[in-house]
C-alpha cells in the first residue's frame, strides 16, 4: 500500500495537450530496442484482472529490458458508466489494480507515467512506449466531464481504525499473529455515527474487504455491529456489505445523502502468484 501511495502521488497526471507520433504495435518484444518514435504497445477495455494482468506483465518486461524506453499508460473512463463509476474513487481503485504489475514489482526507479485521459463511450486503457527525447502520446479529445456535485451525493469518510486480526482463522498452533497491533481508536464508527446524527435523511454504507480463506467474515461483521452499537448508531440507516477479496483487508465507510447514489463493492481478483 505504501508503495502505491508514493508512486501514485508522483505519477498520476491529468490531461494535458501534447503532440506525439502514433504507430501500430504489431511487433515482437525484440523490436522495442529499435523504436525511434512513440508507439502504442497494447490497449484493452473493461476486462478482468486475470485478462489484463498478462498484458501489463509483458509491458513491464519490455520496459525492464529496454532502459531507454519509458512507459505511459492512458486511462479513459466511460461516460456510460453509472455515477459511482464516474467518481475519482473508482478511477483510483482501477489504477491501483494496475500497479501490482507495473511498478511495485520492481525496486528500480519507476519509468511509468499514468495519465487520466478523460471520458469516452467505453472504458479504455492504452499502453505506450516512449523512446528518449520522443514526445508523450496525446490523449484523445473529450468534452465530457462528470457532474460537479458528485461529492455531495456520495462521500467516502475516514476508514482507519479497524483491527481485522481477531477474525483471523486459526490453522494450527503456528498460525498465531506476530504482528504488533497498536492502540486503536475506532474512527470508522465514531465518524459515521456523528455524521448520521446530523441529518435523518442520510444513511451509511460500510463495505469491508478481506480474504475469506484467512478471515472469518461473520466475526468481522459482528465486530462492526458491536462498535456501531456502542456509538448508538441507528443500524436501520446502515448497510453492512462484505465486498469480497482484497489483498490488504480494509473497510470503507460511505455517507449517502438524501437523493444520493449507492457505492459499489470493488473487490480484487485473487490471482495465483507465479513461482
Amino acid at each position: 500500500m505504501r508503495c502505491f501511495i508514493l508512486i501514485l502521488a508522483g505519477l498520476v497526471l491529468f490531461y494535458f495537450p501534447v503532440s506525439a507520433q502514433k504507430k501500430n504495435a504489431n511487433f515482437l518484444l525484440t523490436d522495442a530496442t529499435e523504436l525511434k518514435e512513440t508507439t502504442k504497445f497494447d490497449e484493452f477495455g473493461d476486462i478482468s484482472e486475470k485478462e489484463f494482468a498478462p498484458k501489463l506483465k509483458k509491458y513491464f518486461e519490455v520496459l525492464k529490458q529496454n532502459k531507454k524506453l519509458r512507459g505511459v499508460v492512458i486511462f479513459y473512463n466511460s461516460f456510460n458508466h453509472n455515477l459511482f463509476r464516474q467518481t475519482e474513487h473508482f478511477e483510483q481503485i482501477k489504477i491501483r489494480s494496475y500497479f501490482e504489475y507495473l511498478t511495485c514489482r520492481s525496486y528500480e526507479s519507476p519509468r511509468i507515467t499514468i495519465i487520466k485521459g478523460g471520458f469516452f463511450d467505453k472504458m479504455l486503457t492504452e499502453l505506450w512506449l516512449v523512446p528518449t527525447d520522443a514526445k508523450l502520446p496525446e490523449p484523445k479529445n473529450s468534452d465530457y466531464k462528470p457532474p460537479q456535485n458528485l461529492k455531495y451525493q456520495l462521500e467516502l469518510l475516514k476508514t482507519e481504525g479497524f483491527d481485522f486480526s481477531e477474525a483471523k482463522l486459526k490453522k494450527g498452533e503456528d498460525s498465531e499473529e506476530n504482528e504488533e497491533v497498536s492502540e486503536k481508536d475506532y474512527y470508522f464508527d465514531e465518524i459515521l455515527s456523528d455524521v448520521l446524527s446530523k441529518d435523518e435523511s442520510w444513511h451509511g454504507v460500510l463495505i469491508f474487504y478481506a480474504d475469506d480463506t484467512e478471515f472469518d467474515i461473520n466475526i468481522i461483521r459482528e465486530k462492526i455491529i458491536k462498535f456501531l452499537k456502542e456509538q448508538k448508531t441507528d443500524l436501520n440507516r446502515l448497510k453492512i456489505i462484505y465486498g469480497g477479496y482484497r489483498k490488504n483487508s480494509e473497510i470503507e465507510s460511505w455517507l449517502v445523502p438524501n437523493n444520493g447514489f449507492e457505492p459499489e463493492a470493488m473487490p480484487q481478483e485473487k490471482i495465483e502468484v507465479e513461482n
